[in-house]
């Protein structure tokens, strides 16, 4: 599939694209209520299934290149993750503008 050079490279994009997306994902858990919350949650559940899917392949068929395959499918997966995850961090900068959105707090109730 890949030279050995070949694959240490990607072994290191790999690496970093899964670090980035651990330090976004540390970022959305801070900043995170209301749905916002809920959907960094999901690409964090999403993301433990594609490793533990990944851990399962490498010790259930011991082949370098079901290993490897399943890295790179774990790999476009946290890089589509940390791309959803800055996109949902930027959409709720630009919307909230430090104020609450409407279902992240508790409306007065108007009796009048």
């Amino acid at each position: 599939m890949f030279a050995d050079s070949t694959w240490y490279l990607i072994k290191w994009a790999w690496g970093t694209v899964l670090c980035a997306y651990l330090i976004v994902q540390v970022l959305a858990v801070r900043r995170s209520t209301g749905d916002f919350k809920k959907r960094s949650e999901a690409a964090l559940v999403g993301m433990v299934v594609a490793t533990t899917i990944q851990s399962w392949i490498q010790s259930a068929f011991e082949n370098r290149v079901a290993s490897r395959i399943s890295m790179l499918a774990v790999g476009v997966f946290a890089a589509a993750a940390t791309i959803y995850l800055v996109s949902l961090l930027r959409s709720r900068k630009s919307v909230s503008g430090g104020q609450h959105q409407v279902e992240d707090r508790i409306q007065p109730l108007k009796l009048n």
